[in-house]
């Protein structure tokens, strides 16, 4: 049966005890109630366009926005995630080992910081 990938988030995120969440769990809670706009948002990121990857073997967040002029894109994955930023083309990342929520949205801070100062 033909589910959407909306539904099949959901479903996902119903079907695991909250306790149990890894950070990308976390991660694609607040996505699915909006929180995870809000924060970036609140970090100066604007312009949010996500994708989300949701296949068997492979689940990421991919965001798009844009901050102080820069471009940023931001990649989610399961157990790590990375940080690109750019006037042009934000194609070099750094890559980060995604130990929870707060740790990413520090990084992800700490990287705005970084822009803004430019």
């Amino acid at each position: 049966m033909f589910q959407t990938k909306k539904k099949k988030i959901i479903h996902y995120l119903d079907s695991v005890p909250t306790e149990q969440f890894t950070a990308f769990d976390e991660l694609l809670y607040d996505y699915s109630h909006g929180e995870l706009s809000a924060r970036l948002e609140t970090a100066h990121i604007s312009h949010l366009n996500y994708h989300i990857d949701w296949l068997d073997d492979y689940k990421c967040i991919v965001i798009n926005g844009v901050c102080n002029q820069f471009f940023v894109d931001i990649q989610i994955e399961q157990t790590e995630f990375s940080i690109a930023y750019d006037v042009d083309e934000p194609d070099d990342c750094t890559f980060h080992a995604l130990l929870g929520k707060e740790q990413f949205y520090q990084t992800v801070e700490k990287a705005v910081n970084e822009i803004l100062q430019r």
